[in-house]
């Protein structure tokens, strides 16, 4: 729920590249470093796999699409991501305008390139990223989930989401780890750990531990 109500809230709030950004992070469970480094030759929707490049002394490899994964590129790929906001124009008042990200034609273009002309990379950087994420936690407030604490989302917060969705789904750890790109045995247990309320919800879904409990009183 709070990871929904995230992304609900970069949708609207924007920039428009930053919705499609934090969620290819989490569906194929990339730093953020591997989603800005996306180029439109590396999807193959008829293999079902995308190709990460080469990061943190990690070789090039290729990743499998899910269902979920598919569709949401699919969607970017037709739609785009376009985030309609006002802006003051003074003596006429607001105006809506739109904040529209497409999806590249051209197949060796990155995804997410540089905003700014005099950047020394071709591509969006991860301190664009971050200062973007901070903007956008500044007006999002969740006090019904006193746990979810905004001032803690980073960019790196969708790998980590991902991590949290495959051992909340009992996901063999092997497999976890390989599909984050993570070795380290310790860097695997810090990262996605479960929070209060899901653990409260896997205690509920024990129905052994469960009827254990009610013999007992």
């Amino acid at each position: 729920a709070a990871w929904t109500l995230w992304t609900n809230h970069i949708q609207a709030t924007g920039p428009s590249w930053l919705y499609p950004v934090v969620c290819l992070g989490h569906l194929l469970c990339l730093r953020v470093t591997e989603v800005l480094n996306l180029r439109v030759e590396d999807f193959n929707l008829e293999r079902k796999v995308v190709k990460v490049r080469a990061l943190k002394r990690q070789a090039e490899t290729e990743k499998v699409l899910g269902e979920a994964a598919i569709a949401f590129i699919r969607k970017l790929q037709a739609e785009g991501f376009t985030v309609t906001r006002q802006k003051n124009t003074g003596l006429r008042g607001s105006q809506a305008v739109n904040d529209v990200w497409a999806w590249p034609e051209d197949l060796e273009h990155h995804l997410f390139p540089a905003k700014r002309r005099d950047s020394k990379l071709v591509r969006t950087s991860k301190d664009t990223v971050a200062r973007a994420i901070r903007r956008a936690r500044r007006t999002f407030h969740v006090p019904h989930i006193p746990e979810v604490q905004p001032s803690k989302i980073r960019s790196h917060s969708g790998r980590h989401r991902c991590i949290n969705d495959m051992k909340q789904h009992n996901v063999d750890r092997e497999v976890g780890k390989k599909y984050a790109r993570i070795s380290d045995e310790g860097v695997y247990d810090r990262y996605g750990k479960l929070s209060a309320q899901q653990a409260g919800k896997k205690l509920l879904q024990n129905q052994e531990l469960q009827a254990f409990w009610k013999h007992m009183y």
